[in-house]
């Protein structure tokens, strides 16, 4: 047993392998917050395994920056879009997905931390819990209707995109952005694909 344990810390002190409990930890953080542990990435309690999609998903905190555009000025302060610069805000970042900023606008609450039964039923099915007034999109919460109509949609895309993932990146990254895929000579629009 004293081997097995030795054998354990040694692996993780020279190749940076964490117990189990160090991994679900990280892991249960990276899938709150976004991020990426033990060669997993997520995005809205999603996994992601094409980096090139999780990063056109990423946001930058745009907090403290200088912001010369009145156009991303007024939509960083309304959470909202700049059109001409193509730049999407929520919370304090800026993302270059609708996708992602319209699922960022929600609050992530993992399941084990859901104490009303209303509210892991609506979490189920992207529903409404009507005691808490609160909408669902997965272990997203959202206050506004508004904002749960667009995360809705924005789930969508958003597992469209990671099946598409699998076949072609920059497809995947397309559908997110509302850009095009040079190599398979298709641009999206809100989710449907054009050719170029």
């Amino acid at each position: 047993m004293r081997t097995l344990l030795f054998v354990g810390m040694a692996l993780t002190l020279v190749f940076g392998f964490s117990t189990s409990a160090e991994a679900g930890d990280c892991c249960m953080k990276a899938k709150a917050e976004n991020g990426a542990c033990c060669g997993t990435a997520y995005f809205a309690g999603q996994q992601i395994k094409s980096a090139k999609l999780h990063k056109a998903l990423a946001g930058k905190k745009v907090e403290g920056k200088k912001i010369e555009c009145g156009g991303c000025e007024k939509a960083l302060a309304k959470n909202s879009s700049c059109h001409g610069c193509k730049v999407h805000f929520a919370k304090g970042k800026a993302y270059r997905s609708p996708v992602a900023q319209a699922l960022a606008l929600g609050h992530a609450i993992p399941a084990d931390h859901m104490k009303c039964g209303g509210c892991k039923e609506a979490a189920k099915s992207n529903g409404k819990c009507e005691g808490c007034k609160v909408q669902f999109v997965g272990n997203l919460a959202f206050k506004s209707e508004k904002h749960h109509a667009h995360a809705l949609k924005a789930a969508e895309m958003l597992e469209m995109a990671i099946k598409a993932s699998a076949n072609c990146e920059d497809c995947a990254v397309g559908i997110v952005t509302n850009g095009k895929c040079d190599g398979c000579k298709v641009a999206f629009k809100n989710g449907k694909m054009t050719k170029v």
